[in-house]
């Protein structure tokens, strides 16, 4: 088989929109939102598993820049708004916690 008769294979295939690249992404960002939300969830049974996931539930927000990096380099519109999910996770988990308390005047 010849250069050019290969080329006419391989250019004869559609290739992926953006909708369809970044399907494993878009799962791993979805699994890190669920675990994010559903961190209770997680049996402290084995080694400790639940206590552990509870002490690294803060750092799991870097798989967000991570998550949008990779989106980026794969050119993936659907990995781009799945990583939007954890974003969403760890704000709604994390933002109480990160605001100051108002003061109340004393009375």
């Amino acid at each position: 088989m010849t250069v050019d008769a290969r080329h006419a294979i391989h250019s004869s295939r559609p290739g992926k929109t953006a909708w369809q690249r970044g399907r494993l992404l878009a799962l791993g960002s979805v699994l890190v939102a669920v675990l994010l939300v559903a961190h209770e969830y997680v049996p402290n049974r084995w080694g400790n598993l639940g206590s552990l996931v509870q002490t690294f539930l803060p750092w799991l927000g870097l798989a967000v820049p991570l998550g949008i990096l990779a989106a980026l380099l794969r050119r993936s519109a659907l990995a781009v708004l799945a990583v939007l999910l954890p974003l969403a996770a760890w704000i709604w988990v994390f933002l109480p916690q990160l605001r100051r308390p108002t003061r109340r005047p004393a009375t």
